[in-house]
C-alpha cells in the first residue's frame, strides 16, 4: 500500500502540468466604432439648434494611442459633465487615412497628418473651434490642459459690445463673452472685406517673419479693466504659407474671417482703458497695408448684481 502510494505519488509528479488559463482580456471598447458620419453630424446639428449647444467632431481611429487617450478624457469625471452640457460629440473613424476622407475635407480637419484632429460647429454648422498643427491634443493631455480649449470652444453669451472698426479692407469687432462656467472670453473677429484675403497667424513675431507679415493680434494695455490668462485660441486652422521665391515659410489662417478667443479676468482698479489691434492681409491680388497697434478703448464689464 505505501509503495503503491509513492509509485502514484511520482508519476504525479513526473508528468507536466498545464499551466492555468489565461484570463479573457475584456472585450476592447471602440471610441470610433464603425457608423455613418454624415448622418450622426445632421442629428448632432439638428439637436444643437434645439439646445444650443455646439457639436464637436473627434476624428480619430482605435489603432492611435492619443485617440484612446482623448475618448477616456472626454469621460474623465473632471471633463465630462462640461462637455455633456455644452457639447454634441461625434466620433468619426479616419482608419488609417483612408476612411471618411471626404468629412475630414468639409469640416477641414487639418491637424496635418496627425490625429487626433478636432473640429467644433456651431447649430448652424460653421466651425468655431478647430485643432491644427499649432493647437493639439495627444496622448499627454489631462483634463487640466483639455479644459480650457473645451471653454473656449464651448457656446457663449454676449456680455457687451466693446468695439468696431474698419481699416485695411478688414472688419474688425471686438466684444466680451461669457461661457457656461461664468468664465469671459475676449472675442475679436477679423472679416475681410474680399473672401480670399488671409489674415497671419497670432503667433507670427512682431515684425513677421524677416520682416514679412504682421500678426492677427488684440493686445491689452496695463490700464485695460480685462486681463489676459493664457494665449488666445483661434476659431481657423493655422496654414504653412510657402514662398518659394524667398524661402521663407509664413503661419497664416485660411483666407476668410477669423476669431481670436482670449480667456480674461476683470481688473477691479480700472473703469476704461485702452488695448492695441494689429493684422495684415494678403490675397492672390497682392498684400495690403498692414494695421499696427491701432487703439481702441475697452469699457469695463458691469458686474452682474448677485442671482
Amino acid at each position: 500500500m505505501f509503495v503503491s502510494a509513492l509509485v502514484v505519488s511520482f508519476f504525479a509528479l513526473a508528468v507536466p502540468q498545464s499551466p492555468p488559463a489565461a484570463p479573457t482580456p475584456p472585450a476592447q471598447t471602440l471610441v470610433y466604432p464603425p457608423s455613418d458620419p454624415a448622418k450622426d453630424i445632421a442629428a448632432a446639428l439638428t439637436a444643437a439648434k434645439a439646445d444650443g449647444k455646439h457639436v464637436l467632431l473627434d476624428f480619430g481611429a482605435d489603432w492611435c494611442p492619443d485617440c484612446r487617450v482623448l475618448g477616456k478624457l472626454f469621460e474623465d469625471p473632471a471633463v465630462a459633465p462640461f462637455v455633456a452640457a455644452n457639447f454634441h460629440v461625434v466620433h468619426i473613424d479616419v482608419g488609417r487615412r483612408d476612411k471618411n476622407g471626404d468629412v475630414v475635407a468639409q469640416y477641414g480637419a487639418t491637424s496635418g497628418a496627425w490625429i487626433p484632429a478636432v473640429v467644433v460647429l456651431d447649430h448652424s454648422g460653421k466651425s468655431v473651434g478647430v485643432t491644427d498643427e499649432t493647437v493639439r491634443l495627444t496622448r499627454r493631455d489631462t483634463p487640466q490642459t483639455l479644459l480650457p480649449m473645451l471653454q473656449a470652444w464651448a457656446p457663449k453669451k454676449l456680455v457687451s459690445a466693446l468695439a468696431t472698426f474698419t481699416a485695411w479692407g478688414v472688419d474688425v469687432s471686438v466684444s466680451l463673452e461669457e461661457d457656461g462656467l461664468g468664465a469671459l472670453w475676449l472675442a475679436s473677429t477679423f472679416t475681410p472685406g474680399d473672401a480670399r484675403v488671409h489674415l497671419y497667424a497670432a503667433q507670427l513675431p512682431d515684425d513677421g517673419v524677416d520682416g514679412l507679415g504682421r500678426p492677427t493680434r488684440v493686445m491689452l494695455g496695463d490700464d485695460a479693466p480685462l486681463v489676459a490668462v493664457g494665449a488666445p485660441i483661434a476659431t481657423r486652422p493655422v496654414l504653412a504659407d510657402r514662398i518659394d521665391a524667398l524661402g521663407l515659410t509664413v503661419p497664416i489662417y485660411p483666407d476668410g474671417p477669423v476669431t481670436l478667443l482670449q480667456r480674461v479676468t476683470r481688473r477691479a482698479t480700472s473703469s476704461a482703458g485702452a488695448a492695441r489691434v494689429t493684422y495684415m492681409g494678403c490675397s492672390p491680388m497682392g498684400c495690403l497695408p498692414p494695421v499696427e497697434g491701432r487703439r481702441i478703448v475697452i469699457a469695463a464689464p458691469q458686474v452682474r448684481a448677485p442671482r
